[in-house]
């Protein structure tokens, strides 16, 4: 059963699914038949995943609508709310060919940005952490009659 996307405000529907397609094949020039033609994706398909109407879209045709439109597959994954397909690009490869870094450059970009992403998991391990500790000091108090205020 399909299922109408919920749209919370405007830059909500400005980053669905359905907007996003409907903007790369309009910006393409192309009509839902002539995407039909070119991509593979059937017409209806095409128009219900337009208007965010869908329970799960199907993977392929995400990435036959992407290859048709010139879209990142990833970015279409992500909007739909399903798994990154393991086929994604390697960091080596998408800093080279996606960003035009060049060969030389990508060690060090590569260790800066694991650099980056070492940091941001030490801090969000902080903060759970932190969260754990202050729900078990929460139970702790409910379970001994006392009330703590934080």
């Amino acid at each position: 059963m399909a299922v109408q996307r919920s749209r919370n405000n405007e830059s909500d529907r400005q980053l669905s699914l359905g907007a996003t397609l409907r903007v790369a094949r309009e910006a393409a020039g192309l009509s839902k038949l002539q995407l039909e033609a070119l991509s593979g994706v059937g017409r209806m398909s095409i128009s219900r995943l337009e208007v965010d109407w869908y329970q799960e879209p199907s993977p392929d045709d995400l990435i036959r609508l992407a290859r048709a439109l010139e879209l990142n597959e990833t970015d279409l994954f992500l909007l739909a709310e399903l798994p990154i397909p393991k086929e994604a690009a390697s960091l080596d490869i998408m800093l080279r060919k996606g960003y035009g870094v060049s060969d030389d450059e990508v060690p060090a970009l590569k260790q800066e940005i694991e650099a980056i992403i070492a940091k941001h998991h030490t801090t969000t391990k902080q903060r759970n952490t932190h969260r754990r500790r202050a729900r078990r000091d929460d139970q702790t108090a409910h379970k001994g009659g006392e009330i703590k205020d934080h």
